[in-house]
């Protein structure tokens, strides 16, 4: 089993690293484009876990909670329902706790 977990972390690094890492910094497209762009294509593969971890990054490249909420709604007509619903409840979760810390700080 200890070989199966390393096997999946050096994926898991050269995906991150190099993948994800010559995607997000070639190109003309600003990031805060990226992240919602980034944010349509996981709520329409019901990836709720990795949608979670964008919706951050979105929030920290100057997407604002209505942007996001409005690519979300945009996909739950285009996905369909099950997908949609599935992506904001993920977005709420990552949204309430980025709303309340702002209100501490």
């Amino acid at each position: 089993m200890p070989r199966v977990s390393y096997v999946h972390g050096c994926a898991k690094n050269n995906l991150i690293n190099k993948l994800f890492g010559f995607v997000w910094s070639e190109g003309v497209i600003p990031d805060k484009t990226r992240s919602l762009i980034t944010i349509a294509i996981l709520a329409s593969l019901k990836a709720s876990q990795e949608l979670k971890g964008h919706v951050r990054g979105a929030l920290r490249n100057g997407c604002t909670v209505e942007e996001i909420q409005d690519v979300l709604l945009h996909c739950t007509v285009y996905c369909g329902a099950p997908a949609g619903l599935e992506a904001f409840r993920a977005a709420n979760e990552v949204i309430q706790t980025w709303l309340a810390s702002e209100n501490d700080a």
